[in-house]
């Protein structure tokens, strides 16, 4: 257990675990797109709807989310430990940077992970004030209760 340790409080180690969180969350994102896909299909909704009931039955797919959080928070906490890390590594002088030794993306990895995290809570809170709002969204009419003329869990007024 002490080589974890190791690895885990060296700088490599550190940016394996980010490399690592980063990878599953590109994963996901991948998965999402192809799932959300299915909405091209002139099927009326129907590949969308079996999708959606999948991804909100699945008691795996409620685990993967938490897991999905987890690297989300995870990845955002050593992100800012290397760099607090590297900041004190470089003391109060400083060392000279190229900046065209690396590319753009590369040097604005912060700011662009903060938009992307922005993105997410945006679509997070939209996607759970759509469902409210709107229980005909073609993702939610799987759960759609006819009788009640309302969603499980949401309330109106």
């Amino acid at each position: 257990m002490n080589w974890f340790t190791n690895l885990l409080t060296s700088t490599l180690g550190r940016k394996l675990m980010m490399a690592l969180t980063g990878l599953f969350l590109i994963l996901f994102l991948v998965i999402h797109l192809i799932g959300n896909l299915q909405l091209l299909k002139h099927d009326d909704g129907h590949a969308f709807n079996v999708y959606a009931q999948f991804m909100t039955s699945n008691p795996l797919i409620k685990m993967i989310s938490y897991v999905n959080y987890t690297f989300i928070l995870v990845h955002v906490i050593w992100a800012l430990l290397l760099t607090s890390h590297n900041r004190k590594a470089r003391g109060a002088e400083g060392y000279a940077i190229n900046k065209n030794s690396s590319a753009w993306t590369s040097r604005n990895m912060g700011i662009l992970g903060t938009l992307i995290f922005i993105f997410l809570v945006i679509h997070r809170t939209a996607l759970a004030v759509m469902t409210c709002v709107n229980p005909y969204s073609v993702s939610r009419l799987s759960s759609f209760s006819p009788s009640t003329g309302n969603e499980a869990g949401c309330s109106f007024g």
